[in-house]
């Protein structure tokens, strides 16, 4: 079962667990990732 979210939530961590433990199967449309992650670029 799912764990109950609130509105405005953020999570932080890798999404494909997540996604898992928060959200019911297929009730997620669109999930917009921004690159590049973590890149120490100087």
């Amino acid at each position: 079962m799912s764990k109950p979210i609130t509105r405005n939530t953020l999570f932080y961590g890798d999404n494909l667990p997540i996604l898992r433990e928060y959200f019911p199967d297929e009730s997620i449309d669109l999930i917009y990732l921004d690159p590049p992650f973590n890149s120490r670029c100087s």
